[in-house]
């Protein structure tokens, strides 16, 4: 393993793998932990609730109400379903990928586009073909690093229009 620029690259096929190994092996507790965990579709459906009732309740409040509750509330609740969405790739809530499927697009409702179906068909492909810069759909592409560098501005105005780029 060696360390360039903030980043860690290492030369093993699957390094999570790695990792979980000397998490389990420092903590054996955390393995009770591991595993599917149908409560967490409940968790979903109560911050999709959340979500679309605290939308309901300032509709009609001014913009600068609008602004402070989507910031605070609705940034943690949305950051909460993209978690969700990361359990859902992994199949991490039902036994049924369908049911996984399924949750994950509930999570997108209060959401402004859908991610759920993409995310979990890419999040997968990186874990089976990571590094490989041409199926890692996580590793950034040739143009995107010349781009980006190490800005900060130059990556936040990337993510922004990367879809146009």
């Amino acid at each position: 393993m060696s360390k360039s620029n903030n980043f860690v690259f290492s030369d093993e096929k699957e390094p999570h793998r790695k990792r979980t190994r000397h998490i389990l092996n420092d903590h054996p507790e955390i393995r009770a932990l591991i595993g599917k965990n149908p409560r967490s579709f409940w968790i979903v459906l109560l911050l999709v609730v959340i979500q679309l009732g605290a939308a309901f309740l300032i509709r009609d409040q001014h913009w600068w109400i609008i602004l402070i509750v989507a910031y605070t509330l609705g940034a943690i609740v949305d950051h909460s379903l993209f978690v969700l969405i990361h359990e859902v790739a992994h199949n991490l809530i039902f036994k049924k990928k369908s049911w996984n499927t399924w949750t994950g697009i509930l999570c997108n409702v209060p959401q402004v586009f859908p991610s759920s179906v993409s995310f979990q068909r890419y999040h997968i492909k990186h874990h089976s073909f990571q590094g490989i810069h041409e199926l890692d759909a996580d590793l950034p592409s040739h143009r995107e690093a010349k781009m980006v560098n190490n800005s900060t501005l130059c990556k936040i105005l990337w993510l922004m229009f990367y879809v146009f780029i």
